[in-house]
């Protein structure tokens, strides 16, 4: 996985990190992971995202980033595991937030992600 970091205001591809880069280090900017890069032809520099594009990329780099918070939550669901009663429900959820993000963003931009149970740390 990489992440491209995005301009807010130009919409130029202002970097290409490998690890996951700290928001305080680009300030004013998307940053979007990216799993595979199949979809995408970056030419440095400067690149310029269309609006309907950006859009796009946007979604599909929540859409990455939604599927790592949900996989972080896999192990509740095995018997197992140890949680049941409310902390279950609310990591049920929590998962279906999560799941419903996508479908009900309005803009791309502003993503409100939902706040994850606190689950003790012997589960």
């Amino acid at each position: 996985m990489f992440w491209i970091i995005v301009d807010k205001l130009n919409r130029e591809v202002r970097a290409i990190e490998y690890s996951e880069p700290s928001e305080l280090s680009y300030p004013n900017s998307y940053i979007v992971p990216v799993t595979s890069c199949s979809n995408y032809v970056v030419r440095l520099p400067p690149v310029i995202i269309p609006e309907e594009s950006l859009n796009a990329f946007l979604t599909t780099g929540w859409e990455n980033k939604r599927d790592v918070k949900l996989r972080e939550f896999d192990k509740i669901f095995f018997e197992d595991s140890g949680v049941a009663g409310q902390l279950k429900q609310d990591c049920k959820d929590y998962r279906k937030a999560l799941r419903d993000l996508v479908k009900d963003m309005t803009d791309p931009r502003n993503v409100v992600w939902p706040i994850p149970p606190v689950i003790p740390d012997d589960v």
